[in-house]
């Protein structure tokens, strides 16, 4: 090689200025994801393609769900007008935690699933018109051509809660909704939110059928009268995520909806769910919804792709220059041995790892710039899992930082010397045991805390001591014994400084 090449800095940014951070955007809002996207026809094109049954993209997080919609956005970009984003704000869900005490027709979420998924079709239906129609005089004549005179009133309150007003998140229009809908029978007389007064089944029972007619026939020909084909894209339900009974009816409610709502020619819904929200769906028969499910996986040479196209893309250099000349030939190796294979992930470490040897004025990456981005990618993705779970298990990230100089692998029986210390702790008000009292009292109870962690994914399973580590099975878990050992995850063990690592 001549020397020449030997002096040339493949890690300076391809224009001179800024820093060729490669994970710095989140797919969502990377502009240039197109430029470098791995694969496009394994995802990608059935994201994009109106006939394809898939609607629910589904994987863990990071695994590259929401690229796959950021690339539906750049694909049809000529067409933005017709592409419906839908994000967490106007979602909501949040706001359901307000009424959850005192609606009964949300505390018996369960029992009225199928009036939500009629809502959630018409608050659907309506985002599709708003595109359709673009004046509300012209929304307000296009609902007024499914009202039957002798239940106009009826109607006419239907379409002032759809068009005008103050504008609402897509949960509090459905609230709204539900609070103009007389609900029959066995919950009369009770109040919705404080200020409705729900009537009898006689009173209501005919008005009710009329309204959600009404509500009905909208859906199901919104897409009979469509120009032009449109695609809602949902991103980032776990935002606000938190696992309540409510929660969980009202986001089924919406799956049914979307499943049926996806009609080719005109009307394509993408949405990219977390597989542990997709789990607690009060689903029935959920293998009916075999072709409207897509899994999404990376193996590791497709992981590799990417970081490879990203550096070409950012740096000053050839798809032949990256293995072995910015990274050192085993680069990639370690960098996937320290992650949990996901696209996100890699492509973060593979980033510390360049601002490491940039920051040292270095030419390439070395391998001691790969031990040092591993220890801060390490220490980064440790608070983010804590972020994942707040809800489920606050402080979450005091909790694993007592394993700090742990070895990486033991029994089960050793997890005793933490959780003896946390129940002590919280016992004593110790200062911040309060953030996770939740983990009190495992020291009777070690395979729960072992299974609490193991699902978190901060523990991989051994299935004996001599056996190898892997990663725990959400869907099939491993039952855990006196035999079982346990194993830090590797993408953990550089930030808490592990004892064989």
């Amino acid at each position: 090689m001549s020397s020449k090449k030997q002096e040339r800095n493949f890690l300076k940014a391809r224009d001179g200025c800024g820093s060729p951070d490669l994970g710095r955007l989140v797919a969502e809002q990377d502009p240039n994801l197109q430029d470098y996207y791995v694969a496009p026809e394994r995802y990608v094109s059935r994201a994009q393609n109106i006939n394809d049954p898939a609607v629910f993209f589904v994987g863990p997080k990071g695994i590259g769900k929401s690229a796959v919609l950021q690339m539906v956005r750049l694909l049809r970009k000529a067409d933005a007008d017709r592409i419906i984003n839908i994000l967490p704000d106007d979602l909501a869900f949040t706001s359901l935690a307000n009424v959850e005490t005192n609606t009964p027709i949300l505390a018996q979420a369960g029992r009225n699933q199928g009036l939500f998924k009629s809502l959630w079709d018409y608050i659907l239906a309506l985002e599709v018109l708003r595109r359709e129609y673009t004046t509300e005089m012209s929304i307000v004549q296009y609902l007024t051509a499914f009202l039957r005179p002798q239940h106009e009133k009826q109607a006419r309150t239907l379409i002032a809660l759809s068009v005008g007003g103050a504008p609402q998140s897509l949960s509090e229009r459905i609230l709204q909704l539900i609070k103009e809908i007389e609900i029959a029978g066995e919950i009369h007389g009770a109040k919705i939110s404080g200020t409705v007064t729900l009537t009898t089944p006689q009173q209501s029972a005919g008005n009710q059928l009329n309204l959600l007619s009404l509500v009905n026939s909208v859906a199901k020909h919104v897409a009979d009268n469509l120009k032009h084909p449109y695609y809602i894209l949902i991103d980032d339900l776990d935002l606000h995520w938190y696992d309540s009974p409510l929660q969980n009816a009202f986001i089924a409610a919406l799956f049914l909806s979307l499943r049926h709502f996806s009609k080719p020619p005109n009307l394509k819904c993408v949405v990219a769910i977390k597989d542990e929200i997709y789990r607690h769906l009060p689903l029935a028969d959920r293998d009916k919804f075999h072709d409207w499910v897509c899994r999404v996986t990376w193996d590791g040479p497709s992981v590799k792709k990417m970081i490879e196209q990203r550096l070409v893309a950012k740096l000053d250099c050839t798809p032949r220059d990256v293995w072995g000349q910015v990274f050192p030939k085993n680069g990639f190796d370690k960098i996937w041995r320290h992650t949990n294979g996901k696209p996100r992930e890699a492509i973060r470490l593979a980033s510390f790892c360049v601002e490491e040897a940039r920051s040292r004025d270095h030419l390439r990456v070395s391998d001691e710039d790969i031990v040092s981005g591993m220890r801060e990618f390490s220490d980064e993705r440790r608070t983010d899992l804590a972020k994942e779970y707040q809800f489920q298990y606050e402080g979450l990230e005091l909790v694993t930082h007592k394993f700090a100089g742990w070895p990486k692998e033991f029994p089960v029986s050793k997890l005793s010397e933490v959780a003896e210390m946390i129940t002590i702790e919280v016992g004593l008000a110790e200062r911040h045991s309060a953030r996770y009292k939740w983990a009190a009292g495992f020291d009777n109870d070690l395979k729960g805390f072992a299974r609490i962690l193991l699902e978190c994914g901060f523990f991989q399973i051994k299935v004996s001591r001599t056996a190898a580590a892997k990663p725990y099975d959400l869907d099939s878990p491993e039952q855990l014994t006196d035999e079982t050992y346990l194993a830090i995850n590797p993408m953990y063990a550089p930030g808490l400084g592990l004892v064989g690592a």
